[in-house]
């Protein structure tokens, strides 16, 4: 699809982390408890110190209206870990050991929930699922724009592997090239062109997905339909490419900040992520002179 109004990255923000060296503490919220869940889970502790980095001024979002704010997000895992912390506690005290608001937390929605509730988000609150989820969560939060039904969301893709899960996803025949799997969150703030004054740090004009196995420059035109023509520079993640680590949900966003808002060169950019199967997604970027 090829939008006609182009929709504004007024911010960005992202967060990384080896597994094995531990997460460190500036990259978490302080702990707090939500009046509704309980004490914040560290998944959404990581997630919201960088929606810190990445949103306007407490000002600007009141002038927006949070009713007209959304959220998306994508993930592979979510807060499993919360599920299996559960499961584990069942087999080794019973149900009576079992915390209540662990049930909430290891929703697939938990994070994305918990994001909307800490910053009074009313708008449209999604969670997609699955590798190349974090580039679909904002592709669907720019359909929500587009369509006006908000005027800005924060969107993008995390994820944190648990001990468990890392192990699993380490013995996996997807990830068998990666050189490892690490934390990682990354985020941007869309909005539409009238919202605010200054100028952007980069535009979404358009974005494809294919579940054929289309190649990169294939998804790439289909997004610039309608626009002059201009070579983008193509950026792809893959599950478990050979040799850099995977950030999972999280690595096709991560790559949107750092290789593109951040030090990406003037110009078109198509940002495209492959998951598991054939299925890919490209948002395509115009990076302003």
């Amino acid at each position: 699809m090829t939008l006609r109004d182009p929709i504004d990255i007024l911010g960005f923000a992202s967060a990384s982390s080896p597994l094995d060296a531990g997460m460190p503490p500036e990259l978490l919220l302080p702990e707090r408890r939500a009046k509704k869940v309980g004490a914040l889970p560290d998944k959404a502790r990581f997630v919201l110190q960088t929606v810190k980095a990445c949103l306007p001024p407490q000002e600007a979002l009141a002038a927006i209206g949070r009713e007209r704010i959304g959220v998306s997000l994508g993930t592979v895992l979510g807060s499993m870990d919360a599920a299996e912390q559960c499961l584990a506690t069942v087999r080794s005290e019973g149900f009576k050991g079992v915390t209540p608001s662990w049930y909430a937390n290891g929703l697939p929605n938990a994070t994305a929930a918990i994001v909307a509730s800490v910053h009074g988000f009313q708008g449209p609150n999604l969670t997609l699922l699955g590798h190349a989820s974090g580039l679909e969560a904002l592709v669907m939060a720019c359909r929500q724009i587009a369509s006006g039904r908000v005027d800005a969301m924060l969107a993008g893709g995390f994820d944190w592997p648990s001990a468990w899960q890392l192990d699993r996803l380490q013995r996996s025949t997807e990830m068998r090239g990666a050189s490892g799997v690490h934390a990682g969150a990354g985020l941007v703030w869309l909005a539409r062109r009238t919202v605010r004054d200054e100028p952007p740090c980069g535009q979404v004009i358009g974005w494809s997905q294919s579940w054929r196995g289309a190649d990169n420059h294939s998804l790439a035109a289909a997004a610039a339909q309608g626009w002059p023509d201009a070579e983008p520079v193509i950026h792809e993640t893959a599950c478990g490419a050979a040799g850099q680590a995977d950030h999972l949900a999280a690595g096709a966003p991560l790559q949107l900040v750092r290789d593109v808002l951040m030090h990406g060169r003037s110009g078109r950019h198509a940002v495209v992520a492959r998951g598991f199967g054939p299925a890919a997604t490209c948002l395509l970027i115009q990076r302003p002179d």
